[in-house]
């Protein structure tokens, strides 16, 4: 798994024993410096979400740059041994909820994406 994210050395300089899968899920899921870890890539977004904000002073995309930082803090308060303990399928399955709900906030503020409501499309479609 390690060598799949080129992390295989990145987290040997971590951790030097005792590899488990404990420690490669908490390496891959919740580590704040490994680039491809859950945790970097929603902190990562977030901070480049604020400086196009920024940079460009886009009014909109607030409700996107909200839920990517409490999604960070809550990555940033959890132990994996939790995760792992409540179950990690179902904790993969909320993350990437919450990421597609992110997404279609960005896609809604800045693409001018509009979810189709279901009720208004031909039964033919549904």
């Amino acid at each position: 798994m390690l060598r799949s994210v080129a992390g295989y050395h990145a987290y040997r300089r971590l951790h030097t024993a005792n590899t488990t899968p404990a420690r490669v899920a908490g390496f891959l899921l919740l580590n704040q410096a490994f680039p491809r870890s859950l945790h970097h890539c929603v902190r990562e977004a977030g901070r480049l979400l604020g400086e196009v904000k920024s940079r460009y002073l886009l009014r909109h995309g607030n409700a996107a740059a909200e839920e990517l930082d409490r999604l960070r803090a809550v990555l940033g308060t959890l132990d994996i041994s939790i995760v792992l303990s409540d179950g990690l399928h179902e904790f993969l399955d909320l993350m990437q909820q919450q990421l597609i709900a992110i997404t279609r906030e960005l896609s809604i503020a800045f693409f001018g994406y509009f979810p189709e409501d279901a009720s208004a499309r031909p039964i033919s479609q549904q």
